[in-house]
């Protein structure tokens, strides 16, 4: 029997049958509209969501590593301090590094020093970043001047866009790192260049008198008067000469550009020089034992990891969040809330699902129907020289034309519905959607129309796939029932 006699006889039976395959399509028309608009909400808040952290002005694939020393969260909303927790030493590092879809691990050391250049200073506390040389090319950073350290290097560094704000004229009204805010960033004249004049760093204050004057501590003729301990004022400062490599493109936040990078070994040395200068004058001064601390194991409260994409930052979090260490990434709070509103899609999927499976239900209950009304059919078709495989066939594509006909019918109702659902406020359907999270930090405002329900062409085909595939399961084991009724009991039956 050709394809197109099957055809034929699969049409004729459906339309002689007109209330049964009306209802059971009706079945496969609910289901599938509500499959793919269930489906629709979730691609458009995944659109949203990604809209959101294209927006945001942070690289979302930097993932910052602390120790649990100073305690962590508790499920409840607390947070405790643990009794043992994982030092983040080299050997964590390596951990984390060598974990599928990490590009980059490298422990971090926040510190400060002092710089003099000409007659300008610079205090820089927390902004000095100690990382390891060969990891800062990987941290994804742009110079617009240079490069990048290198093993070896020393005292070499690489200046943010802004780091050049630290230095200020001692004495002065003006410091320039403390009124970024209402600093015109786009119109100003640098009081050193830090690419051509020499810039000495070291980790005694002393080389950088303190504007003191601008909290009203200081006259215009105290500036002598800072060291008031002559033998303080005559003790050696020791300077180094830094080498400016290279200087990174803006990256938009000006608190970022105001960092400086360089080696953790120098930066850890330089901490422990200042650390032991300092507590040498405080013993000067009947303070603290004369027994010297010995340094500290290698042991980092923070690290910098870098991964393959954004789909793998929560993998990798959830990773190291494992081992014992906490992890903040940006975009961490969307991700969160990307979340939970995946879960709540998912019960949507699952519900609406039900009724596709109903209409599965329905169609193979049609078709056993069906094969029991025509058994006497069935015996004429064997007897006139159809094969088993003819009869399979023919049921098969009953329930397969009642799946693909349900699908199309169910698109059509779908994209109907998702052009009312994006025209027309329907209360309901606004907790489906991404909280407005504008407020904030550095969250990006949230469209003033934005689209709920988001159908896509793979998403239609996928839908038309699935029916047909209900149909096509639905419609097996009556088709094999019909291939088993022998042919004179068939032709005998009432």
């Amino acid at each position: 029997m050709s394809g197109f006699d099957l055809f034929g006889l699969c049409v004729r039976s459906l339309i002689k049958r007109k209330l049964r395959t009306f209802l059971t399509l009706l079945g496969v028309i609910i289901g599938t509209a509500s499959i793919i608009l269930m489906m629709s909400l979730g691609l458009a808040t995944e659109a949203q969501f990604a809209e959101m952290m294209d927006e945001m002005d942070a690289d979302m694939t930097v993932i910052t590593v602390q120790t649990a020393r100073w305690g962590r969260p508790t499920p409840g909303g607390g947070w405790e301090v643990p009794d043992h927790f994982p030092e983040l030493n080299d050997f964590a590092i390596q951990s984390i590094e060598e974990i599928p879809g990490v590009i980059v691990a490298s422990p971090i050391v926040q510190g400060g020093f002092y710089m003099r250049s000409g007659p300008y200073a610079a205090w820089v506390s927390w902004d000095v970043l100690g990382i390891r040389p060969e990891a800062l090319a990987l941290m994804g950073y742009e110079l617009s001047y240079g490069r990048f350290m290198e093993e070896g290097d020393e005292f070499a560094v690489v200046f943010g866009s802004l780091s050049e704000l630290h230095f200020f004229l001692p004495g002065s009204d003006e410091v320039r790192s403390w009124n970024l805010w209402e600093f015109d960033l786009d119109n100003y004249i640098p009081l050193v260049d830090v690419l051509n004049d020499p810039i000495q760093m070291s980790y005694d204050q002393r080389i950088a008198p303190p504007p003191w004057r601008m909290f009203g501590m200081m006259d215009d003729d105290d500036d002598d008067d800072f060291f008031e301990d002559i033998d303080d004022f005559f003790r050696p400062i020791t300077t180094f000469e830094l080498d400016i490599v290279g200087v990174r493109e803006s990256s938009g936040s000006m608190w970022d550009d105001m960092r400086i990078y360089m080696d953790i070994a120098v930066l850890q040395e330089l901490t422990w020089l200042r650390e032991e200068a300092q507590r040498d004058q405080w013993q000067e001064h009947g303070f603290f034992s004369p027994i010297r601390e010995e340094r500290q194991t290698e042991s980092f409260d923070n690290a910098f990891v870098r991964v393959s994409s954004i789909d793998d930052t929560h993998r990798v979090a959830e990773i190291i969040e494992e081992m014992g260490f906490l992890t903040h990434y940006p975009g961490e709070f969307i991700d969160i809330q990307r979340r939970q509103q995946q879960n709540l899609r998912t019960l949507l999927i699952a519900i609406a699902a039900i009724s596709l499976l109903v209409a599965t239900i329905n169609i193979a209950n049609t078709m056993i129907t069906s094969v029991t009304e025509r058994t006497k059919e069935i015996g004429v078709m064997k007897v006139i020289g159809a094969s088993i495989k003819d009869v399979r066939r023919l049921f098969l594509l009953e329930a397969v034309m009642i799946g693909v006909i349900g699908g199309i019918f169910g698109a059509g109702i779908s994209l109907i519905g998702s052009y009312v659902m994006n025209n027309f406020d329907i209360p309901f359907l606004e907790g489906l959607g991404p909280p407005d999270m504008s407020g904030w930090w550095g969250m990006p405002a949230m469209a003033e129309d934005p689209v709920v329900s988001l159908i896509t062409p793979w998403l239609l085909l996928l839908a038309l796939g699935v029916a047909a595939g209900v149909g096509l399961i639905a419609g097996y084991f009556p088709a094999r029932r019909a291939t088993k009724l022998s042919a004179l009991a068939a032709i005998r039956a009432d």
